[in-house]
């Protein structure tokens, strides 16, 4: 039962990082990364600077991290050629696209090359679903 709450209780959390506000920026830094066992990963594919970069790196660079998986950062891509995230040990970085699939990047393909008079007139504006075009 005790579990089931800490477990409910995080996923409220994690619902709440979608958007980067001024209580979600820096949520996990230095004292909620030293509470993380050394053999977790952490994966930030939310918003950047919900993690703490610096001490990301401090925590990868002193072992206390088994590894990090990032697709967000705290400054846009591209960044820096001395970003120190670089040289951050058992870390996988991406240029934001996480998010792709095989099948998302099928799909948008098959707008671009094949519909590119017909999306304009199915997109309301200012809203884009891709939904309509992948099978069910």
């Amino acid at each position: 039962m005790f579990c089931s709450f800490i477990l409910n209780q995080a996923l409220e959390r994690t619902r709440s990082l979608r958007s980067l506000t001024i209580e979600t920026r820096g949520f996990i830094g230095r004292e909620q990364l030293a509470r993380m066992k050394r053999s977790a990963i952490l994966i930030n594919t939310a918003r950047g600077p919900v993690v703490d970069q610096s001490a990301l790196i401090e925590a990868l660079h002193h072992n206390r991290l088994a590894g990090a998986g990032i697709d967000v950062f705290d400054i846009e891509p591209p960044l820096p050629a001395k970003h120190p995230i670089f040289k951050a040990p058992n870390t996988v970085l991406l240029p934001h696209v996480g998010f792709e699939t095989v099948e998302a990047m099928s799909a948008k393909a098959d707008i671009a090359l094949h519909h590119p008079r017909e999306f304009p007139e199915r997109a309301r504006p200012g809203f884009v679903s891709l939904g309509q075009y992948f099978s069910k």
